[in-house]
């Protein structure tokens, strides 16, 4: 039976590598959620403007877990609060996504239903076209 040998300087480097790559990871994203942390009342008040029911219905999704689980309710509603920057990213997502959905239905059902025009009816009067060719010849 051959026995292998592992060099514990090569476990030490992975350790090493994988604790670097979880600092930057970390770095990363505590970068991200400071932009986000910044802008996040300008992105609430323009989820508002593309479409004020998503907000009205993630807080009625609030309080319905309030209802039916009040510990789960607590817990989503704290966690709302500490990650509202993430929150307002989400609902702005949403909102413009609800709203291209909504024009997206809307340019089918036009597709499908035709698009109303007004029109105007010709008469069948031969008349104005005899006298037409009757001036050019």
């Amino acid at each position: 039976m051959e026995t292998r040998r592992y060099s514990s300087g090569h476990t030490i480097l992975g350790l090493i590598v994988m604790a670097l790559f979880i600092y930057a990871a970390f770095i990363l994203f505590k970068g991200i959620f400071r932009i986000l942390a910044w802008a996040s009342p300008f992105m609430f008040i323009a989820a508002l403007i593309v479409n004020y029911k998503v907000v009205l219905s993630y807080g009625k999704l609030l309080i319905n877990l309030l209802q039916k689980n009040m510990v789960t309710g607590i817990i989503a509603i704290l966690l709302t609060f500490l990650a509202f920057p993430i929150v307002a990213a989400l609902l702005l997502a949403f909102a413009l996504m609800n709203r291209k959905a909504e024009s997206f239905i809307a340019q089918e059902k036009q597709n499908r239903e035709g698009i109303p025009t007004d029109f105007r009816e010709i008469s069948s009067d031969p008349k104005p076209y005899e006298d037409l060719l009757k001036r050019n010849s």
